[in-house]
């Protein structure tokens, strides 16, 4: 009855106002109990900034905004320096204004001259894309509004399209205005086109609408099905599938559409991967314009975990990653046997005390034991390096020994994979040159700039006109423009997610409260206003990146995406509408998939038409030329019969690739920056044998020793001495107890030790009044820093220094080591600033001491010999000399004759 519908509509009335009481006092309640905690941040805030400021001060240090605070405080002031800048200015352009903040903006007013009409600024409100850079359109709109007002100046629309075809112009348009009409602060101004184009073409309608249809399908479902279908469109259009290509009809390129001739767009790259292994399955040649993300890329992140180890190799965390990542690729079973053979588990190191007795663990089968075998044996062969190796080398050696570039050219995105891989060694060559930066240093310089330099790049892998498809983000495009613009991924979600702390426009905090009972955040009144103020800039900014856009399009605009096709009511508000795909829905008048293309007139004279359809035929890719070659021929290896042998042209193709991929010596760009010793001295013995080794990087091949290598031992045995208390004189089972390797090699090391103590020297070092183990030293030398560590340094008392050099191998020509040993003396006399009494060469395995007493032409030949070396390899004169040394020389009879 009529009294029962009052009665309803009366107790919803009392129950939405009870809500609205109830939301109110929560909201007091909130605020009230939000208030300690609010001024306890801020007060937190404050000291954070305070401290900031003062480390600033005391460092001399200023950061961008203080860039910008101090240029505008020493020029708004009526100083000498700031009027004598004023009158320099008599005119200012501005470009991009629309991209301006209030701090720019000041300093800007700061410098110009107080009369009207020397500013002239060029911008466009509806392209201001870049809040997340602080750019405020509020700026651009204050200062045009003003303008007008006032009379102080003179706006001159430019609304002239040069880039797009009149259909494109048209589109945007009637889309751009029907979005525009809600929410913003200016009115949408229509575009004229004025490009020079040819008429007609059968090609049309050149804007295309690509309408997946939801279906309940997750979002990463519907993007695999709109990837497929655009890259089968690309196809199509490049002549490739299905029909004859696109042509090109603008005045200054008329052709055939190829390839590089597209551009893909995205709001985001999270989803770009899907996209590019529809395109990678469709044959479609791709390029990945990246943002951001190179230090996160997962190349680097393994190569960066495995100098971790070398550095540290008790982390287990970054061995864990290191053996599961290609540059090991052991099993799960593998890995969880060494962690069960590495004995307690909240041990620190175990992953590592495994790996060193990795082979008595009988769970591991035989190849990934081998596995294990090699990675041990890398990290031991990077650590004897670390100490005066370049970075670079390093990271080459590693790249080298595991097969990581192949590993990394086979995957997807292979070849940016490969180049990620290279530019890490580029960063490596920029700072390894920095004196006192060694491995440790670079490893917290890596973890900074995962963080502090968190867009940086990652390599380009194409030239930016090969004739490839370009992925970016819009952001990018910016300023960019293409024949064929697909903007994708449309059914991605816009709506605004406030975090639990915001700033209001009157940048004023504004917090969320937990909830202790329900673990749920509750927003405080302010963070309300604030949450909206964030959503309605947001909305804003996304529809001005919306018609960005639309408007890098010269002939052909594709828009895909996933769509929901409900009914939308016509009077409804796009501010409810969180996808782009919705607004075309709404815009365009799309209430159901479209099967077979259908063509909608948006104007009455039918001169903007669209095309929109659900699907796009043609037979599926061929993917079997992506499998791996034993997937493709697993039953004929298996059957142990022949597999087919490839064409001539893809046996070309093979050839041609691999003389790419050969090393070539660049041409050399003066003297190195930095250099070891121990690279001086080869390069001494023999140029091609300091070519092979520090130059290009050639592995030396297997040992020919049973055990470990000999540099192996060599490391172990200096480890050991420069831990040993020469004032104890223990022996050597005792010396060697704390060293990380087997027990064979633990006595040879030991008995290294007990025959030292058997010695003279071995008394004078330990009455001596200092000793200095294992010190490091840098020389510089004709441009190039020359680094070294020296075993020991003591100094008796009364007299000067002594400089001891262990050799774990036996010296039989004392005379080869005269140049390492005035390179010491002279290092000594840098360091302190004295002439060193003698450099003594101490044969662990027995025999004689080298004793070389010190003069002034010592030291002067050092000099000398340096300044040869260093001369010899920045003019690359890396001629092979024959002599003794061929017979222990590892390149001998592989790449030089020997």
């Amino acid at each position: 009855s009529a009294i029962d519908k009052r009665g309803d509509q009366e107790t919803k009335r009392l129950v939405e106002e009870l809500r609205t009481a109830a939301d109110s006092v929560t909201r007091v309640i909130i605020d009230s109990l939000a208030a300690d905690h609010l001024a306890a941040l801020q007060a937190l805030l404050a000291s954070l900034e305070r401290r900031y400021r003062q480390r600033k001060d005391a460092s001399g240090a200023l950061d961008y905004d203080d860039l910008l605070i101090v240029t505008r405080d020493l020029l708004a002031d009526d100083s000498p320096t700031a009027r004598w800048r004023r009158r320099a200015m008599k005119f200012i352009l501005m470009d991009e204004f629309q991209d301006t903040n209030r701090l720019q903006m000041e300093v800007i007013d700061a410098i110009r001259r107080p009369q009207p009409g020397n500013l002239f600024v060029v911008g466009d409100a509806k392209q201001s894309i870049f809040g997340f850079n602080d750019a405020d359109v509020g700026v651009f709109l204050e200062r045009r509004e003003a303008m007008e007002n006032e009379g102080t100046g003179t706006v001159i629309p430019m609304v002239e399209n040069f880039r797009s075809r009149p259909e494109l112009i048209g589109f945007v348009d009637q889309v751009c205005a029907r979005v525009w009409e809600e929410d913003e602060d200016f009115e949408f101004e229509a575009l004229k086109a004025a490009g020079e184009f040819a008429k007609g073409s059968l090609a049309a309608p050149r804007v295309e609408v690509i309408a997946v249809p939801t279906d309940g399908a997750s979002a990463d479902e519907v993007r695999q099905e709109e990837a497929r279908l655009l890259a089968l469109r690309i196809r199509q259009l490049v002549g490739e599938q299905g029909e004859a290509p696109m042509r090109l009809t603008r005045a200054d390129h008329r052709r055939d559409l190829s390839y590089g001739d597209i551009l893909i767009l995205f709001r985001a790259t999270t989803a770009v991967p899907i996209y590019e292994r529809a395109l990678f399955d469709a044959g479609v040649p791709y390029y990945v314009v990246s943002g951001r993300g190179f230090y996160a890329t997962p190349e680097v992140q393994n190569l960066a975990s495995l100098l971790r180890v070398v550095h540290q190799p008790l982390d287990d965390y970054a061995l864990a990653a290191v053996l599961r990542s290609p540059l090991c690729e052991v099993s799960d079973d593998t890995l969880y046997w060494l962690a069960a053979a590495g004995g307690d588990r909240h041990r620190y190191g175990r992953l590592w005390r495994a790996l060193a007795d990795a082979e008595s663990i009988a769970e591991i089968d035989h190849e990934q034991r081998a596995r294990l075998i090699r990675l041990r044996e890398l990290i031991h062969s990077l650590q004897a390096m670390a100490p005066a190796a370049p970075l670079s080398r390093m990271i080459d050696r590693a790249v080298e020994d595991t097969d990581y570039a192949a590993k990394m050219l086979a995957q997807h995105s292979g070849k940016r994979r490969y180049a990620n891989v290279r530019k890490l060694t580029e960063v490596a060559q920029q700072v390894e040159g920095s004196t006192g930066f060694g491995l440790g240093e670079f490893l917290d310089y890596l973890s900074s700039l995962a963080v502090l330099a968190e867009r940086e790049t990652e390599a380009p892998t194409e030239a930016e006109r090969a004739d490839v498809v370009r992925l970016m983000t819009i952001h990018m495009a910016k300023g960019l423009e293409a024949p064929v613009v697909a903007v994708a991924d449309l059914g991605r979600e816009i709506r605004p997610r406030p975090g639990r702390f915001l700033i209001d426009q009157e940048r004023r905090l504004a917090i969320r409260l937990r909830n202790p009972l329900t673990e749920e955040w509750l927003p405080t009144a302010a963070h309300v206003r604030a949450a909206e103020q964030l959503a309605q800039r947001e909305r804003a900014e996304c529809k001005r990146l919306f018609y960005v856009a639309l408007t890098r399009a010269e002939e052909r605009l594709i828009l895909t995406g996933g769509f929901d096709f409900k009914e939308r009511k016509s009077d409804g508000s796009y501010r409810d509408l969180a996808r782009w795909s919705e607004w075309l829905e709404k815009a365009l008048g799309l209430g159901a998939p479209c099967e077979q293309e259908r063509h909608l007139d948006l104007t009455p004279d039918r001169s903007v038409t669209v095309s929109v359809r659900s699907g796009v035929s043609g037979p599926p890719p061929d993917r079997s030329r992506h499998r791996h070659f034993r997937d493709r021929h697993r039953n004929q290896v298996e059957a142990g019969e022949p597999v087919p042998r490839i064409s001539a042209q893809a046996a070309a193709a093979a050839e041609q690739a691999a003389d790419r991929a050969r090393w070539r010596l660049p041409p050399p760009a003066g003297p190195p920056r930095r250099l070891s010793v121990t690279a001086l001295l080869d390069y001494e013995i023999c140029p091609q044998l300091y070519r092979l080794r520090h130059v290009l990087g050639v592995h030396e091949g297997p040992g020919s020793e049973q055990g470990p290598p000999a540099r192996r031992l060599g490391a172990l045995a200096h480890e050991a001495l420069a831990r040993y208390d020469f004032a104890a004189a223990a022996d050597g089972d005792t010396a060697v107890e704390r060293l990380d390797c087997d027990d064979e090699t633990q006595r040879r090391i030991a008995a290294m030790i007990d025959r030292l103590r058997e010695i003279p020297v071995f008394r004078l070092v330990r009455g001596a009044a200092e000793r200095y183990p294992e010190i490091g030293f840098e020389l510089a030398a004709e441009g190039t820093i020359i680094r070294g560590i020296l075993d020991l340094l003591y100094r008796s008392p009364g007299e000067n220094w002594t400089v001891l050099d262990y050799k774990t191998g036996e010296l039989s020509d004392a005379a080869r080591y005269d140049l390492q040993v005035a390179i010491y003396a002279h290092a000594v006399a840098q360091i302190t600033g004295d002439r060193p009494t003698r450099v003594m060469l101490v044969p662990l395995s027995g025999g004689e001491v080298y004793d070389k007493a010190v003069d002034d032409a010592l030291l002067e030949s050092a000099r000398a010999d340096i300044a040869r070396l260093v001369a010899g390899i920045a003019q690359a004169r890396f001629d092979g000399r024959a002599g003794e040394q061929c017979a222990w020389c590892p390149y001998a009879g592989r790449f030089c004759a020997g």
